[in-house]
């Protein structure tokens, strides 16, 4: 999820390509630290309702990927060597999904407090979702600006008695299409057995050419990893 702000008129962004890169350090109980790198290459079409991605992971030098389509309810998934998979998935392709903050009506400015050697408002509420128990959720607007800048949650494990505690830092606002987006955020989450750092870069791209999108590059991923992550 992305922290945003602006005034432009999202009624005139009919889709958006969004590249993530990021970089991953995971320190597991009884095994060490894991580094790894991943990419994303996502492209929304707002008004076919249609959504496609390509995901790349680079461990040792060595990339591998796969590609996914959402449309009608369903999700398919396309290994590196073709073979497909297709099994239902409820995704929702719009762009308040995809780039906004969900914040229900009941959420409740608590305070005012530094974060991240920034004056912010803090906003607390609960993530309630009928397949999993509910999240504690905190946003941390800054006062000046008004941008997220930071995401906090606590994510209940049950099966495991056990929860997870994530914190994101949002920084670098950039203008995009009239939207100020955060492009770059640091993730760090930890349960009992698990460390996890992530730092992570995006980039947004409105109205492109879907057919070029979609013949040029998600056709060849390969190349088009070329053409986003230089």
């Amino acid at each position: 999820m992305a922290a945003v702000s602006g005034n432009s008129d999202i009624n005139n962004i009919h889709n958006i390509i969004l590249t993530i890169d990021s970089n991953t350090t995971v320190n597991v109980s009884n095994i060490g630290k894991i580094k790894s790198r991943s990419s994303q290459i996502s492209y929304y079409d707002f008004k076919n309702l249609v959504a496609s991605s390509i995901n790349y992971t680079i461990q040792d030098n060595k990339m591998t990927y796969a590609r996914t389509i959402h449309s009608n309810g369903k999700m398919t998934l396309i290994t590196e060597d073709g073979q497909r998979n297709e099994i239902p998935f409820d995704f929702p392709i719009d762009l308040i999904s995809t780039v906004y903050f969900d914040i229900p009506a009941d959420a409740e400015v608590v305070k005012m407090e530094i974060f991240n050697d920034i004056e912010a408002y803090v906003v607390k509420y609960v993530v309630k979702n009928e397949k999993q128990a509910p999240i504690d959720a905190t946003l941390y607007f800054d006062k000046a600006s008004g941008h997220i800048i930071g995401y906090k949650s606590i994510t209940p494990l049950p099966t495991i008695n056990d929860e997870m505690e994530s914190l994101t830092i949002f920084s670098d606002f950039k203008e995009f299409n009239g939207l100020n987006f955060s492009t770059k955020s640091m993730v760090t989450s930890s349960s009992k057995s698990m460390q996890s750092n992530y730092e992570t870069y995006s980039n947004y791209y409105f109205n492109v050419d879907g057919e070029d999108f979609k013949n040029n590059c998600f056709q060849n991923p390969k190349s088009c990893y070329s053409t986003y992550f230089k």
